[in-house]
C-alpha cells in the first residue's frame, strides 16, 4: 500500500491473504469525486440489495457500494503504518496504541511531524446476504470510533459497544448453561445523511473531512426483542462458528514489519487477537 488517500483498493502484495478473502472497505471521499460515505467492493459478480453496482473508479471493471452494512464481527486485527519522508508506506509492529507507534517510529530517527503514522482495521466478518467470510476494512479516525476496544477510560467503538451490550442482556435472558457466542447477533451500520440527503461530514484537520458510519440502535437501550431481531438464526449462526475457526489464523497474520531488522527493543507483544481483560474489574473477555 503505497498511499492512504488511493480512490480505489489494490491488494497488499506483502498480505498472504490478499488475494484470498474479498474486501469491503469504507470510502469516506475520493481525490476527485469529493465525499462519498459509503461501503465499497470490487471482489464480487454480484450483490443482494441493497448494494448498488458502481462505476466510480476506472480500474475496476465491477464494484458494488452501499450506505448500509449488517454484518456478524467475527475476529479483528490492527496495523499501523509510518508513511516515511521519502514517500514511502511502512508496516510496523501491530501490536502497539497511538503513542505507543509515534515514539516507536522516532527511535528509528523518524520525526512525526514530517511522517504520518495511521492505522488500518480489519474485522473478519460473515456479512448478510454473503455466505463467505468478508474483510470489512477501515482507516483513521473512521476505525477508531467503530472498532476501537474497550479499556477503563472507554467503553470502545460502536461495534464493541453494540456487541457487549446485545451478549449483557442475551446472559441475562438465556436459557441453558450453553455461553451465548458473540457472533449470534447481527450489527448494522449506515451512512449519516443530512436534510438533503447528503452524508453527514467531520473535519479532521488541513481541509479533510471523513463520514463516520452511524451505528443503527442504541448499546444502552437494548431489549429482548432486539436480540430477537437481530439474532442470525440457527444455521446462520453454524455457518458463522465454522468462519470464526476458520480465520484464527488470519487474525494472528498482521502484515510484515518493514522495520524488522533496524527494530529498536521493545516490549514483548500479546498474541494477536488474544481475548484480553477490561482495564477494571470487569474480567469478560473482549468478544473478538
Amino acid at each position: 500500500m503505497s498511499d492512504f488517500t488511493l480512490p480505489g483498493y489494490q491488494p497488499e502484495t506483502h498480505a498472504d491473504d490478499a488475494e484470498r478473502y474479498p474486501l469491503i472497505y469504507w470510502l469516506s471521499s475520493t481525490k476527485v469525486g469529493g465525499v462519498v460515505g459509503a461501503w465499497h467492493t470490487a471482489s464480487f459478480a454480484t450483490m443482494p440489495a441493497p448494494w448498488q453496482q458502481s462505476d466510480r473508479f476506472d480500474n475496476e471493471e465491477l464494484a458494488f457500494e452501499s450506505r448500509t452494512l449488517t454484518f456478524v464481527p467475527l475476529r479483528q486485527r490492527m496495523q499501523w503504518y509510518v508513511s516515511t519522508p521519502d514517500g514511502d508506506t511502512k508496516a510496523i509492529p501491530h501490536y502497539m496504541e497511538s503513542a505507543a507507534a509515534n515514539a516507536w517510529v522516532q527511535k528509528l530517527g523518524y520525526q512525526t511531524h514530517v511522517t504520518s503514522v495511521r492505522s488500518t482495521t480489519q474485522v473478519m466478518a460473515m456479512v448478510e446476504g454473503i455466505d463467505e467470510p468478508v474483510i470489512i476494512q477501515a482507516k483513521g479516525m473512521v476505525a477508531k470510533g467503530l472498532f476501537q476496544r474497550p479499556t477503563k477510560r472507554s467503553p470502545g467503538g460502536d461495534v464493541y459497544r453494540m456487541v457487549n451490550a446485545m451478549l449483557s442482556v442475551a446472559n441475562q435472558t438465556k436459557k441453558g448453561a450453553d455461553p451465548i457466542p458473540h457472533f449470534a447477533f447481527a450489527v448494522t451500520l449506515e451512512t449519516p445523511l443530512g436534510a438533503k440527503g447528503r452524508p453527514q461530514t467531520t473535519e479532521v484537520g488541513g481541509g479533510a473531512v471523513v463520514v463516520h458510519p452511524r451505528l443503527v440502535g442504541d448499546p444502552s437501550a437494548v431489549t429482548r426483542e432486539d436480540l430477537v431481531k437481530r439474532f442470525i438464526g440457527r444455521e446462520r449462526l453454524q455457518l458463522a462458528h465454522a468462519m470464526y475457526l476458520e480465520c484464527e489464523e488470519w487474525s494472528k497474520a498482521p502484515a510484515r514489519n518493514d522495520f524488522e531488522a533496524q527494530a529498536p527493543q521493545a516490549s514483548v507483544a500479546p498474541p494477536s487477537n488474544a481475548p484480553q481483560a477490561l482495564e477494571d474489574d470487569d474480567d469478560t473477555p473482549l468478544p473478538f
